[in-house]
């Protein structure tokens, strides 16, 4: 059987179509090559059109289409494989990259996370010293400071300082819940001593979400000489929400109702004595209504 020179040139075209694929495919999966898929699928397409055309009955009738561009024959055959073949291989080829590729980028991912999990421990070492020492010294300077103290002389100006700051209840002496101020009237009709009335709003703003009886208070009055007037009170009766006492809105002249004899130790500038439940003013004054006072919630007894 003589061959023709079209069989000897399609033959050769397989056969090198075939082997370059073969070799590009095998260079990329095990020698780390980089052929790109849409050469490596363009010799297969050869040799799928060179097998197509001369050994599996012809390409009468192929047709490629891809939008309006229209390949028809052996054309079509080839550019219909070129494109089918390239995703494929492409898609395998990210797939099935060699483990040479990766495992320096991982390596080094790897170094870099156990240097910083070292470093971590290393920085929280260092915090924990820190706060020991921080510790240490605040220990330290709290007692010195209150060695100091004791030293000191009962007239020495620090001392006297941290009298006023206790009889006034300066912070952090200050033993109350919660504060508010409010406007304080006298009732001389009151006859229980260290009682007093509240309006009903009043008292549910000062021990609203406190944990305590809800039922004392202290009542404090700071003058302009900077002395604190302080008397411990329990809650006697409330005054309802009345237009014309205790109104919801708008301006009201008092808030809290207390007995002459407390309202004495609250403004002994203002009330010489108590007569009985009536207060003796001082001279030109004639009343307390609407004068300000701190209520404090006191804590459970």
């Amino acid at each position: 059987m003589k061959l023709k020179i079209e069989d000897i040139v399609i033959c050769l075209a397989l056969m090198l179509s075939f082997s370059t694929t073969l070799l590009m495919s095998i260079a990329n999966e095990s020698w780390g090559t980089h052929f790109p898929s849409s050469l490596i699928a363009f010799f297969a397409a050869v040799c799928v059109a060179a097998l197509l055309y001369r050994f599996l009955g012809g390409s009468e009738g192929s047709e490629f289409r891809m939008g309006v561009l229209k390949v028809t024959g052996s054309g079509a055959i080839l550019l219909g494989a070129t494109w089918f073949l390239g995703d494929r291989i492409r898609a395998e080829t990210a797939i099935y990259r060699t483990e040479a590729e990766y495992r320096p980028a991982l390596e080094a991912k790897q170094a870099a996370v156990t240097r910083l999990t070292e470093t971590n421990l290393a920085l929280d070492e260092k915090v924990q010293r820190l706060e020991t020492r921080v510790a240490e010294l605040s220990a330290g300077h709290s007692g010195y400071t209150i060695e100091q103290i004791r030293r000191m002389q009962p007239d020495d100006a620090f001392v006297s300082a941290i009298r006023r700051m206790v009889a006034n209840e300066d912070m952090p002496f200050r033993l109350t819940l919660r504060e508010m101020p409010v406007r304080v009237t006298l009732n001389d009709a009151m006859t229980d001593a260290n009682v007093y009335r509240i309006c009903v709003d009043t008292q549910e703003a000062l021990f609203r979400d406190l944990e305590t009886q809800k039922d004392r208070l202290r009542i404090r009055r700071n003058t302009g000489d900077g002395d604190t007037h302080v008397v411990d009170v329990v809650r006697g009766g409330t005054i309802t929400g009345d237009a014309a006492v205790c109104p919801a809105s708008g301006p009201r002249t008092f808030d809290i109702q207390i007995t002459c004899a407390d309202a004495a130790t609250l403004f002994p500038d203002r009330i010489a004595r108590c007569a009985g439940l009536k207060p003796v003013y001082q001279p030109n004054v004639t009343t307390i209504r609407g004068e300000r006072v701190t209520l404090g919630a006191l804590p459970p007894r």
